[in-house]
């Protein structure tokens, strides 16, 4: 295999681990292979700027929610614990998003066929990045937590920003920077410990 195609392997695998891990450190997991994988698939045309656009944002809002949870008496200000389902609930949330991610994968199929991404000559990272796009849409749509919310337009917003440097390489990356930094700042924001008050 390719360069390209590794790449777009490790992308779609971060997508069906954002879709499927629950709690803070699954976040953290998610977040962390999320930016990881989308700046593999930006540097094929935009280098190591491009990496490096998409990754920074998200290894930092996995370190502040991390850092952010820890400690006695501390608890994050948005990102609490999920709360579990109940027993009797056999169709949950997660299976929701497995259905959700099997849908994801054939209607990514069909769009990367038709979407071209300018310096990318084969559609496999373009599959891969509308596969993250549908999955941040997923876990956004069916959150139960703010946290969930966040990280889904997280996924999506890394995969807007890969599929950009891919189209434009190196001319996009302010626009790319924007895209997932602005998410990530909001999960950052949401991770800030505050004390709460008895």
């Amino acid at each position: 295999m390719s360069t390209p195609a590794w790449l777009a392997l490790a992308a779609t695998c971060s997508g069906v681990v954002a879709l499927l891990v629950d709690g803070r450190r699954g976040a953290v997991l998610a977040v962390t292979v999320l930016g990881a994988a989308g700046g593999g698939l930006a540097s094929l045309s935009g280098g190591l700027a491009a990496f490096a656009v998409v990754l920074g944002p998200c290894v930092l809002a996995a370190v502040v929610i991390e850092l952010g949870a820890r400690g006695s008496g501390v608890r994050s200000a948005a990102l609490g614990p999920l709360l579990p389902a109940p027993p009797s609930e056999m169709f949950g949330s997660r299976a929701l998003r497995v259905a959700g991610g099997i849908a994801a994968l054939l209607a990514a199929r069909w769009l990367a066929g038709h979407v071209a991404a300018g310096l990318v000559v084969t559609p496999v990272p373009v599959f891969s990045c509308a596969f993250l796009w549908e999955v941040g849409i997923l876990r956004a749509a069916l959150a139960r937590t703010p946290q969930e919310i966040g990280l889904g337009i997280l996924a999506a917003a890394v995969a807007t920003s890969a599929f950009l440097l891919l189209r434009g390489g190196t001319e996009e990356l302010a626009v790319a920077a924007l895209a997932v930094g602005a998410p990530a700042g909001g999960l950052i924001l949401a991770a800030i410990p505050r004390r709460l008050a008895r």
